[in-house]
């Protein structure tokens, strides 16, 4: 089977695909790229309410979730023979195991395992709240089961207050006791029929685990965090007669969730009186110094980690991979700055009647009848000079042919397309002996616009221009920029000035 076969039946199969996710593409998207909550539970965690044995996590809708099958520090690996169930909030039916989707992208995928047998559900839905466990196999035998419980909460229209301990006794005192108060004495309809039978409610704060220490200040020492989150904590103060067969709805609805979210959207749904009272608290960060606090160390020259160059017939057929990549990376292809879609094709020739460039479900990139349009690189002016005679002064005054001959100046090729020029100038007043340096970008600016302006570098006030072409950073347009809004400030003030000199005169 021939390369132009293989491309051929590698488009199909990815519009196949496509074709078969487009209503959920967008939104597994968002959420792969998207920040994932990370829940695990502590060696020596003490429940808030005794013979509770899942912790509580509290999410949003479209958020994303992980539940690790292992406690908090252990070190990741595989793990076999571990099965995860789930149960309903209420506990009425039977634990029935995940239903995992199978899709074979892991990044389409929205509830699947990870390697050490975690369970990840992307864009939680309204039926996702339920009790997740994470068991042994039929035969096998593990020493603990960890088990999470998943609510869905409001969006919060209170921001979290921070602070240390002694801000956290006066957030209990002026945030949650009131409300408990109210929860106790309030003259309502829905909190007296809570009250008389048995349901006794409680507004606390359930301690998060600490952070890791940083935020580094100076001498080693740093902030950690630890997040304090609102709940209501029930207690059932009525005894259930041994000749009723059915516990009261409410009693029955507060014995099985003994701790909830403030805000709960089923606590709104079943209780809106007690949800009104208590979604808008918000939660507490508290911070602690810390020791020993690490700081990063900043990569500030950012390097391919892979340069291969390729030498192709024009006309050939071939395929790239990204070497290292694994079901878990999250992979980009860009051409010239841009992104290259999975499961579409591109070409770059405008008389091309199909498409030539493609990238498929599983991040390779196929190319088919290779041109000088598709492997050309731009190039950039690299160089260095200062003052008036130097081959690198601005305006640049060679063309390409005297660029091969002039020592100094090299046309280099540029990955990404961007080129940048530097004039070591605080105002652009042609002093004696300014310094000017064109080259290429490694990468080019986070929202692709073309600019010039003043800049810090090197602990030095400079003039930079990157822009986005062949050689344009031999251009004096790069600077055309800055005198069209410099001109017109110059005529604004010139009159000013000569008001100011004619009223002295007269």
């Amino acid at each position: 089977m021939t390369t132009t076969e293989l491309f051929a039946i590698a488009l199909l199969l990815s519009k196949m695909l496509t074709a078969f996710s487009v209503n959920d593409d967008d939104d597994d998207e968002k959420a792969s790229r998207g920040k994932v909550s990370k829940f695990c539970i502590d060696a020596d965690r003490h429940p808030v309410v005794p013979k509770v044995d899942y912790l509580l996590c509290s999410a949003k809708l479209n958020d994303s979730v992980l539940f690790e099958c292992r406690f908090c520090g252990d070190p990741a690996g595989e793990r076999q023979g571990r099965i995860w169930y789930r149960q309903d909030g209420e506990q009425l039916k039977k634990p029935r195991e995940v239903e995992l989707d199978m899709d074979n992208d892991p990044n389409l995928s929205r509830v699947r395992l990870t390697p050490d047998s975690s369970l990840l559900v992307r864009n939680l839905r309204l039926e996702d709240a339920a009790l997740y466990s994470c068991r042994a196999a039929e035969g096998q035998h593990v020493d603990h089961n960890f088990s999470y419980r998943l609510e869905l909460v409001l969006e919060s229209s209170e921001k979290e207050e921070t602070g240390n301990m002694k801000a956290w006794k006066k957030y209990q005192k002026s945030k949650l006791s009131p409300v408990t108060l109210l929860l106790a004495a309030e003259d309502n309809e829905e909190l007296a029929n809570i009250r008389e039978e048995g349901v006794q409610l409680e507004v606390i704060s359930e301690w998060g685990r600490w952070g890791p220490c940083g935020e580094c200040i100076k001498f080693g020492r740093g902030n950690k965090t630890r997040r304090a989150y609102c709940r209501i904590r029930s207690r059932i103060l009525k005894e259930v007669n041994e000749d009723e067969n059915v516990m009261p709805a409410t009693m029955e609805f507060f014995a099985l969730s003994p701790l909830i979210p403030c805000r709960s959207r089923t606590l709104s749904e079943r209780f809106p009186e007690v949800s009104n009272l208590t979604k808008s608290i918000p939660d507490f960060i508290l911070v602690e110094k810390c020791k020993p606090c690490k700081k990063k160390k900043r990569n500030r020259k950012k390097k391919f980690k892979y340069k291969k160059r390729y030498l192709l017939n024009e006309g050939a057929n071939f395929s790239l991979d990204c070497p290292g990549a694994n079901a878990e990376s999250d992979i980009v292809w860009e051409k010239d700055s841009k992104v290259l879609v999975k499961g579409k094709g591109y070409s770059f020739r405008k008389k091309d009647p199909t498409s030539r460039v493609l990238v498929d479900t599983h991040f390779t990139v196929y190319f088919k009848d290779v041109s000088v349009s598709v492997v050309k690189s731009r190039k950039c002016v690299s160089c260095r000079s200062r003052g008036e005679l130097g081959s690198c002064k601005d305006p640049f005054m060679l063309n390409s042919t005297q660029i091969a001959n002039e020592k100094g100046v090299v046309a280099e090729d540029c990955a990404s397309g961007w080129c940048m020029k530097i004039i070591e100038s605080k105002n652009l007043n042609n002093e004696y002996g300014i310094a000017t340096e064109r080259a290429c970008l490694q990468r080019g600016p986070d929202d692709s616009e073309e600019r010039c302006d003043f800049a810090t570098r090197r602990n030095k006030r400079v003039f930079m221009c990157y822009c986005r072409g062949d050689m344009c950073n031999t251009s004096t347009r790069m600077s055309s920029s800055l005198s069209s809004y410099l001109l017109p400030l110059i005529i604004a003030i010139v009159p000013s000035v000569m008001t100011i000199f004619t009223r002295k005169e007269t």
